[in-house]
């Protein structure tokens, strides 16, 4: 089992399986700089941690997918849902993995946010198994309809 603690920027991707993008379906974004860097993701039927890894090598930036306990889901659920009661929607995304821009409160809650167990929490999952990467967090419906062609001509 390889953990995300084991991975550094030099792994060797081979050795992890790939998973193809239009697999991957992300749900919200927790993390930026420049774009997404960490988020959970929806990978085979169940949520995932998903942590960027790799974004000045390659053209776009690569993501290793965790696996998640039901009770690390849980807490994942209930923060997120308290992030958009206090601020908003907007790191919610879409199935392109497009963010909802424009669906900030104007007015946040601020101290409630603050005052919540998850204010100054961020779990990075260092020692849960690593299932697989993908690249490509944000992308069209037009890629993700080709990448599902290549493998069913």
């Amino acid at each position: 089992m390889t953990t995300l603690r084991e991975v550094s920027t030099d792994w060797r991707y081979d050795s992890i399986k790939r998973i193809r993008r239009c697999d991957v379906v992300p749900r919200w974004s927790s993390y930026h700089y420049d774009g997404p860097m960490a988020g959970v993701v929806e990978y085979a039927g169940r949520l995932h941690y998903a942590r960027c890894v790799d974004m000045d090598c390659h053209p776009e930036r690569r993501f290793f997918v965790v696996a998640l306990s039901d009770e690390e889901i849980d807490w994942e659920l209930r923060k997120n849902a308290l992030w958009v009661e206090c601020y908003g929607s907007h790191c919610e995304c879409n199935h392109l993995g497009v963010r909802a821009i424009g669906t900030a409160n104007k007015e946040p809650d601020r101290e409630r946010w603050g005052r919540s167990e998850y204010s100054n929490t961020v779990r990075h999952y260092s020692d849960n198994r690593v299932v697989g990467w993908f690249e490509g967090w944000s992308t069209s419906q037009r890629e993700l309809d080709y990448e599902r062609e290549e493998e069913n001509p």
